[in-house]
């Protein structure tokens, strides 16, 4: 089935999306975060102890210092060509804003109370290319939930409460 672009419509994709501005502001800022999320999710830093806690920088910090990632200042360059001030703005701005950031936000909490591997666990089983992708996304969300039930259990409150049995 072909689907008809009204001219105005092509008009305004070339006259917007097509210039460098729009470049800047929503490609930038994206590239950056999947940069540091890819350089975190690579086999080397799943094994490396140091996994926890550049997960937790990563959503918890304004101002990570990520140069263990191999990220530096020309990923910062394209955050703020992007309009964003740092990664945790940048994710949130992903997630959805302010609704989104609530799926991630105890995360540095839980790290600070010890679950930091059974983090590293679930991410790493996450990117574990030999499973199906739904049985691996699916697991991710167990395992996401039970470490929510684990930190409540250290007595941490997550602020958010936990989201994953309902999905």
């Amino acid at each position: 089935m072909n689907v008809e672009i009204p001219a105005v419509d092509v008009a305004w994709f070339r006259d917007v999306l097509g210039t460098e501005a729009y470049h800047n502001e929503e490609r930038n800022y994206k590239l950056a975060l999947h940069r540091a999320i890819s350089a975190l999710l690579a086999p080397e830093l799943l094994a490396d102890s140091r996994f926890p806690t550049l997960l937790s920088a990563i959503l918890g910090e304004d101002d990570p210092d990520l140069s263990a990632l191999g990220i530096g200042p020309t990923e910062l360059e394209l955050l703020q060509a992007g309009g964003m001030r740092s990664y945790r703005a940048a994710l949130a701005n992903l997630s959805g804003g302010r609704w989104g950031v609530a799926q991630y936000i105890w995360i540095p909490r839980a790290v600070e109370f010890g679950l930091g591997e059974d983090l590293r666990e679930a991410f790493r089983k996450l990117v574990d290319d030999g499973v199906p992708l739904p049985q691996r996304v699916d697991g991710f969300r167990d395992e996401l939930y039970t470490v929510q039930e684990g930190l409540q259990q250290h007595g941490a409150s997550c602020r958010t409460g936990t989201f994953f049995a309902s999905l």
